[in-house]
């Protein structure tokens, strides 16, 4: 796990890493266009995976969780990832047990959020960004993702411009029983918007819970 407050020189070293280490690419040099995703939540997107240099905006309850899942997707694929916020909002344990590698994956924290963010499209196939971005600098940034072929996951962030919006609501979760037992899942409804698109029915979404202690 790489972790910093200076994007610029923490991704120059992302810039060796990826260029010697087997199976492990810049955004740039993945060939598939498709990022496949688990199919708990692939049937919620229009291409039924993660379309690179696309800009996708979550909402609700479980927007974090979900764009983890997107993030760990890119993992697998053989990615490097970033997770872009002013403070340390999303705990890197909370990202390990969603699937999300670690070793593949900057944790930048940054007062400016479009100039980090901006940086991290240069060298990763997905940048997930916690926290609010103005509305210029996420459209400069969604222009930024699709010429590089990165994806940016925008959480919470009111940006109704993005190629796919995600609203999450109904969240529930499943395992406990009189006080006792495993969170096992988690049942929501979600809810899709594609960009120049007809409106998609809302979805049912589980996202099964995994412990890193299991």
């Amino acid at each position: 796990m790489a972790s910093g407050s200076d994007p610029a020189r923490v991704l120059n070293g992302v810039d060796g890493l990826a260029s010697g280490v087997p199976g492990v690419f810049k955004a740039s040099a993945l060939t598939e266009r498709l990022i496949r995703l688990p199919e708990e939540v692939a049937e919620a997107f229009p291409d039924l995976g993660l379309t690179r240099g696309r800009t996708i905006s979550c909402h609700g309850g479980s927007a974090v969780s979900l764009g983890l899942r997107l993030l760990a997707s890119a993992c697998h694929a053989g990615g490097w990832c970033a997770v872009v916020s002013r403070t340390r909002s999303i705990n890197p344990a909370a990202a390990r047990e969603a699937g999300v590698a670690l070793e593949r994956t900057l944790w930048i924290t940054a007062d400016d959020l479009g100039v980090a963010t901006a940086l991290c499209l240069d060298s990763c196939a997905v940048v997930l960004v916690h926290g609010v971005v103005a509305l210029r600098d996420a459209r400069r940034l969604q222009a930024r993702a699709n010429n590089c072929s990165s994806t940016l996951i925008l959480l919470n962030s009111d940006f109704a411009q993005a190629d796919i919006v995600f609203e999450t609501t109904n969240e529930r979760w499943e395992g406990l029983l009189g006080g006792y037992g495993y969170l096992m899942h988690r049942d929501l409804k979600l809810h899709v918007r594609v960009r120049h698109a007809a409106p998609m029915s809302p979805k049912q979404l589980r996202l099964h819970h995994v412990s890193i202690h299991t």
